[in-house]
């Protein structure tokens, strides 16, 4: 790193709001070196948000929204958590919903059935009569894929592959993509699938990526042979 950008990442460290600014917008568009890194970025670009004096920079604003629409799966981590939570925070303030509700408390999820726990937690993941909550819709989530309903499990699975109201964790995504294809839900085959070719959670193996996309093509995803062809002919899905 060069002197200056490590001077800049002194100050942003010490809480200096408009050096997390500067630095999070460097790290966005590519550093000293060149070499743009979206999870250290989007860390940054979320502090400077944040903070009073800079919540309505407009360019760091563009730039955390870009991060989450375009990094894909390879931002993991404390960076797509923190994104996320600026996405939700971001929602719930267009639709004029930033405080706490009373239909966003979330009632005694285990005297839930599945069915309401899952509808549950997309009206909090999609914000639907309430404010956007993603740690809330997991927790949803959580009880439905307890009684074994494989969407919610799939659900999890995005969550903890994406950092999406939880920290991401590769080999909890892998768990639940598992449990969400083995109740029928194609999507969470060709998550598998795709886990399995880019290595994530597990040693790639193109082998078991194309048997794991062949079980949801059967299950139902016609995007599924599209997805194996291209990585038969090796271009590895984002």
């Amino acid at each position: 790193m060069p002197d200056s950008m490590q001077h800049l990442l002194l100050r942003a460290e010490a809480g200096d709001a408009a050096s997390q600014c500067q630095l999070g917008k460097l790290l966005a568009h590519g550093s000293g070196d060149g070499a743009a890194d979206p999870i250290e970025a989007s860390k940054w670009l979320d502090l400077c948000i944040r903070h009073p004096d800079h919540e309505r920079d407009g360019e760091a604003r563009e730039l955390m929204d870009d991060l989450i629409e375009t990094a894909g799966w390879d931002m993991v981590g404390e960076g797509k958590y923190r994104a996320f939570q600026w996405q939700q925070r971001s929602l719930n303030e267009a639709r004029e919903q930033a405080g706490p509700a009373a239909g966003s408390d979330l009632p005694d999820l285990a005297a839930m059935d599945g069915d309401d726990a899952f509808a549950l937690g997309m009206n909090f993941n999609d914000g639907i009569d309430m404010p956007v909550d993603y740690e809330k819709a997991l927790r949803c989530f959580e009880r439905a894929a307890e009684v074994d309903i494989p969407e919610a499990a799939f659900n999890l699975g995005v969550a903890y592959y994406a950092g999406k109201g939880v920290k991401a964790d590769p080999s909890q995504a892998l768990h639940w993509f598992m449990e969400g294809a083995k109740g029928g839900f194609a999507k969470a085959a060709t998550m598998l699938a795709i886990m399995a070719a880019r290595g994530h959670g597990m040693d790639p193996d193109i082998g078991l990526s194309l048997q794991t996309l062949k079980l949801a093509a059967d299950l139902g995803d016609r995007q599924a042979p599209l997805i194996g062809l291209a990585i038969a002919s090796g271009s590895i899905p984002q």
